[in-house]
């Protein structure tokens, strides 16, 4: 898309004559950019408000979001866009049918709306009709569609609303030398685990990726062995009662 029309082009194209852009994103079927003086601008499809600029449609050239010269970062997923001013706010507009805005609907925006009242966002990253955002503590949020687990929070629950995405079961563990081993590892069936007398009748779980408990047992002697060929491929992490968790990859 450029000039004033929608024919394609095989060679780069100079979009104006402006010489003040700064980054740039494009998604599904449009595209937004941040300019050095910190305006917004979009441009492209606008089905679903995509553009952010108050209608539906569509535009052949670069158009302002607003009057706010404080955009700092945008992201562009499917006919979604999310983005951080520098006073660290989050914003978005677009499709919402997924909840992928975060505002807690599932309605379409054609502005950018302000996303909860927090102003500690770090990073956003708008995807495939779901997003994911950091904030400046180092937590992680995600709302949207979630099919197939894209969200991280251990279902396949779509959320409407920034979520913060936990794996306590993983993220408080120090992966040290345990006092158990593991072996064949990887593994396809049988899982073997070796340890000591004194961990004989303690509880034991098998954690996947996402941090959730896919089998738990109790160690019946100093040589057990889980069946675990019910698995999926992937890594996991065993952890015996308050022990650290040892990782083992299923094949």
């Amino acid at each position: 898309i450029y000039g004033n029309n929608s024919v394609s082009s095989t060679i780069p194209v100079q979009i104006g004559t402006a010489t003040n852009w700064k980054s740039i994103v494009s998604q599904w079927s449009s595209v937004a950019a941040i300019k050095t003086d910190g305006t917004l601008w979009s441009w492209g499809s606008n089905n679903y408000g995509q553009l952010g600029n108050g209608t539906t449609i569509q535009n052949f050239t670069p158009n302002q979001i607003g009057n706010a010269t404080n955009w700092k970062s945008v992201s562009a997923g499917r006919d979604q866009s999310l983005a951080i001013k520098t006073d660290g706010t989050l914003w978005a507009w677009g499709l919402n049918d997924y909840g992928q805005l975060g505002d807690g609907t599932n309605i379409d925006k054609n502005t950018p709306i302000q996303i909860g009242t927090s102003n500690n966002w770090k990073q956003v990253t708008a995807g495939n009709w779901f997003s994911t955002a950091l904030k400046t503590d180092g937590t992680l949020w995600a709302c949207g569609i979630n099919s197939y687990g894209q969200l991280g929070d251990g279902t396949l629950i779509n959320k409407n609303i920034l979520t913060q995405i936990n794996c306590t079961a993983l993220e408080t563990e120090i992966f040290e030398t345990s006092s158990f081993k593991l072996y064949p590892n990887p593994v396809v069936s049988l899982l073997n685990i070796k340890t000591d007398n004194h961990l004989i009748n303690q509880p034991y779980t098998i954690i996947d990726g996402l941090g959730r408990v896919v089998i738990n047992g109790k160690l019946n002697d100093v040589d057990t062995s889980i069946n675990v060929e019910q698995l999926s491929k992937g890594i996991y992490y065993l952890k015996v009662s308050g022990y650290s968790a040892s990782k083992f990859i299923k094949e």
